[in-house]
């Protein structure tokens, strides 16, 4: 299977970096600030999208849903085991993200829960009931003092 080329050149750069300080942006808005077409925006930016470097989402905090409770957990498993283990653990419904990682820990988890109690429930039963699961440490998040899905570097914007 042929890989997709992620390069992009200045002009990208430019269009990434106006939707990233006001995403809701015209295609119209965009080529007059770039002084090019609405046509071209809209090419490179569908080019993007194949290429995988834009993505569009929609963010909806999990609160709207009642889930008021988000933590990390770090879970310790079986040698040769993280594969199999996070990708079980990521058929969690409220499991928002799982990564592995270094250190005392295999894999890093986050969570939403409405309490602590449905957190406690989760945690239990459906992580620390997975065959191969060694221990996990749960970090309770308190507040978010910064929260970023995309990255640009500073020199860009």
């Amino acid at each position: 299977m042929k890989r997709k080329s992620t390069a992009i050149d200045k002009v990208d750069v430019n269009i990434l970096s106006l939707i990233y300080k006001n995403p809701g942006l015209t295609y119209t808005e965009i080529a007059e600030k770039l002084k090019t077409t609405p046509v071209t925006i809209h090419n490179r930016i569908k080019k993007m999208k194949e290429k995988e470097v834009l993505k569009e989402a929609i963010i909806i905090p999990p609160k709207i849903f009642g889930k008021n409770v988000t933590a990390f957990v770090q879970v310790s498993v079986a040698p040769g085991q993280e594969k199999n283990i996070g990708e079980s653990i990521a058929k969690i419904h409220e499991v928002l993200e799982v990564v592995t990682t270094t250190g005392d820990f295999d894999l890093l988890i986050k969570i939403v829960a409405s309490d602590v109690n449905e957190l406690q429930q989760i945690i239990m039963d459906k992580i620390r009931g997975l065959k191969g699961v060694i221990r996990t440490n749960t970090i309770l998040l308190l507040s978010t003092l910064k929260s970023e899905l995309n990255y640009i570097p500073r020199h860009y914007l």
